[in-house]
């Protein structure tokens, strides 16, 4: 940070950490600065820092301006004077997950604006500094867990994952490998992770292997239109468990299954996690 074409201060960012809140998210960044000596008497206070995400260099969100508790007093001293204070930017549910889709499953490169008021023989004026931070996709999936992001899908169905997860049924172990792989952009494998959780449920709830398949028999009756609603939720699963078939049935060479891409693994995941929360 230059003030008077002098350098005045050095910002570096120690690092950027997601953190959870009662339902939102905070995005903390961590950063160290370094005050030069001068002989003049000059200070500057640090208010905000723009922050946009950059995703494979293609495309930006501008994401809010992160703060810090108080303004952040820049003083020069007869030594090499440090700071470390923190910046705060609130993240909500949806931003959160919208930043999720513009990553698709890669990295993202913040790029943080810190602007500053400097006081200084001239009177006052605004300096900035433009620093760029990358966040690993291993990193950042990590930070996601940590806050128990994963839990939270498009239109904010809470998987639902039960307490005791060691002695939970087979089809919740499913569900969180099926986020998981949605997360780390496998996607066709997301597809048949959530096969597998219908597939599992049905065995369990139904004690019948063929239980889709009668599903679709009555769905072709004329008495569909009187069916009750849970044979109703029934026919859901059934559709999904159909839907998912090629992805978990990939081994035929000759009829190899098309790709499933992001949109089409979400809503499976979706839909998946909504007819367990129903149970």
């Amino acid at each position: 940070m230059q003030i008077d074409n002098r350098a005045f201060a050095e910002i570096r960012i120690q690092s950027i950490t997601l953190h959870p809140l009662c339902g939102e998210y905070e995005l903390c960044i961590s950063t160290e600065i370094h005050i030069h000596p001068r002989q003049e008497t000059r200070q500057a206070y640090l208010h905000a820092a723009r922050v946009e995400a950059h995703f494979n260099g293609h495309h930006m969100k501008y994401l809010g301006f992160a703060r810090p508790r108080l303004p952040v007093l820049l003083q020069p001293q007869n030594f090499v004077a440090t700071s470390t204070p923190s910046f705060m930017l609130p993240l909500s549910a949806r931003q959160l997950e919208k930043l999720e889709t513009c990553r698709d499953a890669g990295d993202i490169i913040f790029k943080l604006s810190f602007t500053a008021e400097a006081s200084t023989e001239r009177g006052k004026q605004e300096v900035q500094k433009d620093i760029h931070h990358p966040v690993g996709q291993s990193d950042w999936l990590k930070q996601l867990k940590n806050c128990d992001f994963k839990y939270i899908l498009l239109i904010e169905v809470e998987a639902p994952y039960p307490e005791d997860t060691e002695n939970s049924p087979a089809y919740f172990h499913h569900l969180k490998n099926a986020v998981d792989l949605y997360r780390k952009g496998e996607f066709t494998s997301c597809v048949t992770e959530c096969r597998k959780v219908i597939e599992s449920y049905g065995k369990a709830h139904f004690n019948a292997n063929g239980w889709s398949s009668e599903s679709f028999k009555k769905l072709a009756q004329p008495s569909r239109k009187t069916m009750p609603k849970a044979e109703r939720e029934t026919a859901i699963l059934a559709t999904i468990y159909h839907y998912t078939h090629q992805a978990a049935h990939h081994d035929n060479q000759e009829n190899p299954p098309e790709p499933y891409i992001r949109a089409e693994a979400k809503r499976i995941l979706t839909m998946t996690a909504t007819a367990l929360s129903s149970i």
